[in-house]
This record gives structure tokens, C-alpha cells and sequence, in this order.
């Protein structure tokens, strides 16, 4: 089977993914949307570049509702230069976001 390395959009929303299933995504570079809400998703995912990330740096649209996330998720969305859309409805942030100084 090929891979489908230009894939540019993808839905995973409510099918019971915790973290370990995202290292599926290692390789899918050319995302542009990704919608991974309703699933078992908890602490931080790491979406940059790097040995042990998933390299989704090209990610204009991201969709993380309705999981288990808390702010550690935060520190990884800096490297997320090419984002448009961003939600995070539904998890287990506290507190504020600096939108204008960047994600704090």
C-alpha cells in the first residue's frame, strides 16, 4: 500500500483515539486540517518538528475539542506558524491565553 503522504485533510473525531494512536499521523506532514475532538486525548501531544513529535507544522486548521487536554498542550502550539483555526472547546485548560504576545 502507498503512503498518503499528500494528504491535506483529515478527520478522526469521536473514534476513542488516546495518545499513543496519534504516532500513526508521524509522516502525514502535508496536513493542512486536522480534526482529532471526542476522542481520549489527555496532557499534551507534541505536533512540531522533531524525533519524537508528529512534524504537523504545515496545520492551518486544528480541532482538539472534547478531549482531555491542559495547558502543557499550549507550549506546542508555538511552532504552529502556518495556523488559521484553532479549538480547543471542551477540555481541562485553566486560566487565560495571551492571544497578542503568543500562547504563554
Amino acid at each position: 500500500m502507498q503512503p498518503i503522504i499528500n494528504l491535506e485533510v483529515l478527520d478522526l473525531y469521536g473514534n476513542l483515539l488516546n495518545n499513543n494512536d496519534l504516532t500513526y499521523l508521524k509522516g502525514l506532514s502535508s496536513l493542512k486540517s486536522l480534526r482529532i475532538g471526542g476522542n481520549q486525548l489527555e496532557g499534551s501531544i507534541d505536533i512540531r518538528d522533531g524525533e519524537r513529535s508528529l512534524n504537523l507544522t504545515n496545520l492551518e486548521v486544528l480541532y482538539l475539542g472534547n478531549n482531555f487536554f491542559n495547558n502543557s498542550l499550549l507550549a506546542q502550539l508555538s511552532g504552529l506558524s502556518n495556523l488559521k483555526s484553532l479549538y480547543m472547546y471542551n477540555n481541562q485548560l485553566k486560566g487565560s491565553i495571551n492571544i497578542k504576545g503568543g500562547i504563554t
